[in-house]
């Protein structure tokens, strides 16, 4: 996690006291909200990417799915071949 430029001015974030509670007991980890805030967005972010990865694996046709296949077979035999060489 990226620490706050020093020039940043810090602002205030209106939510209700419980959810308040509940960020300062979950940054209880981190060396501040903000930090723990950081994480919960990266985390966010994280997941809306894994959808979207999810998505286009899901629109994957067969054929496509048959070239993948056939291409990290070949990977994976010619790391193999190379590591027998090197033995």
């Amino acid at each position: 996690m990226v620490p706050p430029v020093a020039t940043e001015a810090p602002t205030t974030v209106k939510v209700k006291r419980d959810t308040h509670q509940k960020l300062k007991d979950g940054a209880t980890r981190f060396h501040s909200i903000n930090d723990y805030l950081d994480y919960l967005l990266e985390l966010d972010d994280r997941q809306k990417k894994i959808e979207a990865l999810r998505l286009a694996i899901s629109k994957t046709t067969a054929s496509q799915m048959d070239s993948y296949h056939a291409e990290t077979a070949a990977w994976e035999n010619a790391e193999l071949a190379d590591q027998g060489a090197s033995l």
